[in-house]
């Protein structure tokens, strides 16, 4: 497995061309967890912080693969991007990659980076694994009676570890991310069954969503997780929560990933930045 992981992580992808923003911080949390922190173009005083979770089915994946779209939406959203380097299975399995977007959520809120921002208007973002803890990072904030994330955001997000909906019996292979490619990652991030169906490993076992932020879930046409997000999303709005559902026609698993300026991505991060704008 460990062979596996390190052809694959070997040839990732390099970060696509990016724009400029004002600036570009490289820090790292009091409990050690690298941070890359985007300040945007014609940053206004005290502007809305963003915590982003990266894809990669929790042990793929790093500060580089979504750079080109923190750059972008800094700036469309005017907003401060704090990427999230947490912790990689099966080195560290959950609950680590977990507790560290906890933690530095929590750290970015608390104003120990020193970055400016109004923390009063902090949403998480997340893609795929990344949009699974997002939203097991709102539910932790809600669990805990801690000040109330101002939104959250779940792209084609990972929140059912039992796999059994019909987008993923309809698109199992030849779609980019595949059924057996997914069990691997869900069984190489939380390493029993017990422990993948806790909430804050598949949010889609949470009993109860009433009381979670403001949510904007994006999901792929094709896509085996394309059921799992439009259930969520479902459930979200039932529970009184004010929820945006936005399809993505055409798309796969992972078009956030490709270049920012592909008309489909720059609409999708358009919508993105435009909800966060108006929901902050």
């Amino acid at each position: 497995m460990l062979a596996y992981v390190a052809a694959e992580r070997a040839r990732a992808p390099a970060a696509p061309p990016t724009e400029t923003v004002e600036s570009v911080l490289e820090r790292v949390t009091d409990r050690g967890i690298a941070v890359r922190v985007y300040v945007p173009r014609h940053e206004a005083a005290d502007c809305p912080l963003l915590l982003y979770f990266h894809g990669g089915g929790w042990i793929l994946g790093g500060l580089d693969i979504h750079d080109a779209a923190c750059r972008r939406l800094a700036n469309l959203a005017q907003c401060v991007v704090v990427n999230v380097d947490y912790r990689l299975a099966p080195e560290h399995p959950f609950p680590a990659a977990f507790e560290d977007c906890v933690e530095t959520t929590r750290w970015a809120i608390s104003g120990a980076a020193g970055l400016g921002v109004d923390s009063s208007r902090c949403a998480v973002l997340g893609s795929s694994s990344g949009g699974g803890l997002a939203a097991a990072v709102a539910l932790a904030s809600r669990d805990a009676g801690e000040r109330a994330l101002g939104a959250q955001v779940l792209i084609y997000p990972a929140l059912d570890s039992t796999m059994g909906s019909d987008s993923h019996r309809a698109f199992a292979r030849g779609y980019g991310l595949e059924h057996d490619a997914m069990q691997f990652y869900w069984e190489t991030y939380a390493t029993t069954e017990s422990a993948r169906l806790e909430p804050y490993v598949s949010p889609s076992q949470a009993e109860h969503l009433a009381g979670l932020p403001p949510t904007l879930l994006v999901t792929a046409q094709y896509d085996i997780l394309h059921d799992e997000g439009a259930d969520y999303a479902k459930r979200l709005g039932e529970a009184g929560v004010p929820t945006r559902w936005v399809e993505m026609p055409g798309q796969i698993h992972g078009f956030l990933a490709t270049m920012p300026t592909e008309p489909e991505v720059a609409a999708a991060l358009a919508q993105i930045a435009a909800w966060l704008s108006e929901t902050l």
